[in-house]
């Protein structure tokens, strides 16, 4: 339970107040400071003072809000917020920065009349090293976002009224839509990409929240798929779906998703826990280009190396990777009847330093 505890009066006649949350500790009740409102101008009104944000409104309900000038003045108080001291620099180079991308014009007209409470939720995610949106009306107030974005609604309750809508399904395919149609054109086109998943670890009771295995870590999570084009570095596709659900089988899916929006992928990127006999053919089939890690539990990696472990650490294989060497050798493979290549490395100072620690470790044990 979250409520609002007040001091008794000081001697000058001011009284204090915090928002304070109750929770029990087996038989006992205790309470916990959450937030030190300063000031109460009036207790009724919900009106508070402090160094930080000034005059403001303050309710469990609704979280921090602007204080209506009248009812200042009628509360006894001549303070007003200020109006003409602003944070500048950081909101105009981003906003500046937004206008240069392709997809700024999308967002705008995801829904044109909170296009305002878009961008300042935006800007102020970005600005503030994500503090919680309880305080964005505050942010909002002192910083150059107020002159660029008038019309932003950032008390609490607005803004879980704005992300619900934003999260809906008619606004989700109308962006997706216009971010595609900018990055590629309005038929779209191919794209070279990166495709991975990544587990989203939560004990949200969903039908989604499952449990996960993932390289051996037990998880309880929703798998969140990510597409990246791999030329300019831009998101273009992202999904969630059941964190029991393996990533070998969302690639299929991915691909299809992706074709509906006219995207076709003609070069992928992608991890090892997507190589599968049905994902290569896959490939193969649609004529995607690609490169993938190989598991060391797979049958083919262990043949590799198995028939080039011995002539691999020879100069004529050596390559060098930045400020690396690595012995690097192209070998034909079949797999699943296709003609494909396996680059089969070693990298030189990898080697030099596990070999290292294997001698200590083996000498240290015999002194022990």
């Amino acid at each position: 339970m979250t409520f609002i505890a007040c001091t008794a009066p000081k001697a000058n006649g001011a009284i204090y107040a915090t928002v304070v949350e109750s929770y029990r500790d087996g038989k006992t009740v205790r309470h916990r400071r959450i937030e030190n409102l300063g000031r109460v101008i009036d207790i009724k009104k919900g009106i508070f003072k402090n160094r930080s944000r000034g005059v403001f409104r303050y309710t469990i309900k609704d979280g921090f809000m602007k204080a209506d000038i009248t009812e200042v003045v009628q509360a006894g108080q001549s303070v007003k917020p200020e109006q003409l001291i602003l944070d500048f620099g950081d909101s105009y180079i981003l906003d500046r920065f937004m206008h240069s991308l392709p997809f700024c014009k999308v967002c705008a007209e995801l829904i044109p009349e909170e296009k305002d409470t878009l961008f300042a939720l935006i800007f102020y995610r970005i600005l503030t090293e994500r503090k919680a949106y309880c305080y964005a009306d505050s942010w909002w107030s002192g910083n150059y976002a107020r002159i660029l974005f008038p019309k932003a609604r950032l008390q609490s309750q607005r803004i879980s009224e704005f992300l619900e809508e934003l999260g809906s399904e008619n606004v989700q395919r109308k962006f997706f839509n216009g971010y595609l149609s900018a990055l590629y054109g309005i038929g779209q086109g191919s794209a070279g990409v990166l495709i991975d998943s990544t587990g989203l670890e939560n004990a949200s009771k969903m039908s989604i929240t499952q449990l996960s295995n993932h390289n051996g870590e037990i998880n309880t999570e929703v798998r969140l798929v990510y597409v990246i084009d791999r030329r300019n570095g831009l998101p273009i596709y992202f999904r969630y779906c059941a964190g029991n659900i393996v990533d070998v089988s969302t690639i299929h899916i991915t691909i299809e998703e992706l074709s509906q929006y006219g995207i076709s992928i003609d070069y992928a990127i992608v991890d090892a826990g997507y190589f599968s006999e049905g994902n290569i053919r896959e490939f193969y089939r649609k004529g995607i280009h690609f490169v993938t890690r190989l598991a060391p539990n797979r049958k083919i990696f262990k043949e590799i190396v198995d028939n080039n472990l011995q002539d691999i650490m020879s100069a004529k294989y050596v390559v060098r990777y930045g400020n690396r060497l690595v012995y690097l050798k192209k070998v034909p493979v079949d797999v699943y009847g296709n003609v494909s290549y396996a680059y089969f490395g070693i990298d030189f100072d990898s080697r030099n330093q596990q070999y290292k620690r294997s001698m200590f470790h083996a000498i240290d044990d015999k002194l022990t």
